[in-house]
């Protein structure tokens, strides 16, 4: 196997996050994580299956392959949890595992594997009569534009395929510009208080939904300007608002801790909100 750098292909400059490298490196080095179906999960806290929706669940490790993460997304991410507390013997290697199987010489058969993956567990009795539902980056983002690609083929792949949804939350924005996204391949932009003006251009100009996260204070302010709220702790509940483009604005309430560290950039998050509004009348309110 040709040695992969991920120091490269993810921009990061030699000698930071080397606990993460290392890591990656002794799964590289093994040569023995290639098996013929990839790593997914069907549910976690909130993406429960029930009796009419199932989740096929991809993950890479968090903060190391998203590019566009700005700070107030640090701060509040909730991905990392699980990587840094005793779950973290389990979680990491599974999510670095995963990365490796998509980079380096694996990258060319990708997207074979997943496709191959995905219609092992719709031939299986557990997947059959429902919808299928696949979260790409419960943790993670696009790293790069060539793996951005690689899951634009792999949804094509499925377009007929009525039941099959792909969707992700993505601040990988650039890689998507003015790209023409398959019927069944959602991007929901992830937006925060500090998100890029250019970014924020890039989104509207592709009319792209959006999701965004504020503090409890402007809620009743997003809601009169258009935005849904995500507040069920079980996503099949509300009958996959994130997996469709028809929920153009919605917003999660922040809490806790991290609500207050963003607190103080409120102003700023009506400015957003006022942005992307689809009541024109509340724009010059």
């Amino acid at each position: 196997m040709a040695k992969y750098s991920i120091y490269t292909d993810l921009g990061l400059k030699k000698g930071t996050d080397t606990i993460f490298s290392d890591l990656y490196d002794e799964i590289v080095a093994d040569g023995n994580f290639t098996f013929e179906y990839l790593q997914t999960k069907e549910e976690n806290k909130k993406l429960q299956k029930t009796e009419e929706i199932i989740y096929i669940i991809w993950n890479l490790p968090y903060y190391i392959t998203c590019p566009n993460a700005t700070e107030a997304c640090k701060i509040a991410c909730y991905a990392g949890t699980p990587e840094n507390n005793f779950m973290g013997k389990n979680t990491k290697p599974y999510r670095y595992r995963n990365l490796a199987e998509c980079t380096g010489d694996n990258a060319d058969t990708f997207v074979d594997r997943m496709i191959k993956t995905i219609e092992h567990k719709l031939a299986s009795n557990a997947y059959k009569g429902k919808k299928v539902r696949v979260r790409i980056h419960e943790s993670g983002d696009f790293f790069n534009k060539e793996y951005a690609e690689m899951w634009l083929q792999i949804a094509m792949h499925f377009i007929d395929n009525k039941d099959v949804v792909f969707m992700a939350y993505t601040k990988s924005f650039a890689f998507f510009d003015g790209v023409e996204l398959p019927e069944n391949f959602v991007i929901r932009a992830s937006v925060w208080q500090d998100t890029k003006e250019k970014d924020l251009e890039t989104i509207k100009r592709n009319n792209w939904p959006l999701y965004m996260a504020i503090p409890a204070s402007l809620a009743e302010y997003a809601k009169a300007h258009g935005y849904i709220t995500c507040d069920c702790e079980n996503c099949s509940t509300c009958k996959d608002h994130c997996f469709t483009r028809n929920n153009k604005l919605m917003y999660v309430v922040l809490h806790g801790a991290d609500a207050k560290k963003l607190e103080s950039d409120s102003a700023r998050v009506k400015q957003i909100i006022d942005m992307f509004s689809t009541k024109e009348e509340k724009r010059v309110a």
